[in-house]
């Protein structure tokens, strides 16, 4: 068993890695499963303080030259780069900026523009005052009646069919007549008017489609196979084909005719007429 060289009695805990003494617990009881005796490992962490010392200094010269010399590389090459191409890259990059703005740009002038040249605008809403002019516009009201006719039965040549939606479109043309005729003066009268007028219309429009399909003038392809009179049937109307005609399409017409005869709300579409485009065409010649 080997002995500590300062404490004979003690048996030696290990021997020093760097000068091969001897040493006990009592030498160095902090450290006593070290491998270097308390002398060597005093000078140890002397070596280490002293390296520990030095290696953020020169990392800190390191770093400040590698941060100096990016600047110079950055100067030198700004300074290569002739003044033509960074006026061309200011350019470019205005360019693309111009580009981004543009559909803002387009549809604010495009907003104005209608604005200012659009035919239609809103007015006050009026109530009509004198009911005695309808002594002066029976007439139009007929025409307005036999022009909704005209329309509807256009309106099934064309498309072969009569759909709901279309007699929503004629009934509201229609009712727009109709309060045309009455200076856009709108009431109770004036929608129950309107809502007459259309169903005149539509019923009439109606009979003629049929007797121009039984005619082979017409050819409908929602046509029913009972039609509005069919000889020899205990009933005169076909029930699916009223039901079909009366809450299809008359009562959602003469609906619709009804409110624009009556106009509820506060403004209304008005006519303004082409003046921004009449100006432009003036200052123009």
């Amino acid at each position: 068993m080997n002995r500590c060289e300062k404490h004979p009695d003690e048996d030696s805990m290990v021997t020093c890695m760097s000068c091969g003494r001897n040493f006990c617990r009592i030498c160095h009881p902090l450290l006593g499963a070290g491998q270097y005796c308390p002398r060597c490992h005093e000078e140890y962490i002397e070596k280490l303080g002293k390296g520990a010392e030095a290696i953020p200094v020169e990392q800190k010269g390191k770093s400040k030259s590698l941060l100096k010399s990016l600047v110079e590389k950055i100067k030198r090459f700004f300074s290569a780069v002739p003044n033509a191409i960074l006026s061309a890259l200011r350019k470019c990059a205005k360019f693309f900026v111009f580009i981004a703005h543009l559909p803002v740009r387009i549809f604010r002038r495009v907003a104005s523009e209608i604005k200012e040249h659009f035919p239609f605008s809103l007015a006050e809403r009026k109530d009509l005052s004198d009911i005695s002019v309808f002594q002066k516009i029976w007439w139009k009201l007929v025409i307005s009646l036999f022009s909704g006719l005209i329309l509807w039965v256009i309106v099934v040549m064309i498309f072969h069919q009569r759909n709901p939606a279309f007699s929503l479109v004629v009934s509201a043309i229609v009712a727009f007549f109709v309060s045309f005729f009455f200076g856009w003066e709108f009431g109770v009268p004036v929608g129950i008017l309107s809502c007459l007028v259309v169903l005149g219309a539509l019923s009439l429009g109606e009979v003629v489609a049929q007797v121009l399909c039984r005619a082979k003038i017409l050819r409908l392809n929602d046509v029913q196979t009972i039609g509005i009179v069919q000889l020899g049937s205990k009933e005169t109307f076909g029930f699916s084909f009223v039901i079909k005609v009366i809450l299809q399409r008359l009562l959602p017409s003469a609906a619709l005719a009804f409110l624009i005869g009556y106009w509820p709300l506060p403004k209304r579409p008005a006519w303004r007429g082409w003046h921004g485009v009449r100006s432009c065409n003036t200052t123009k010649s």
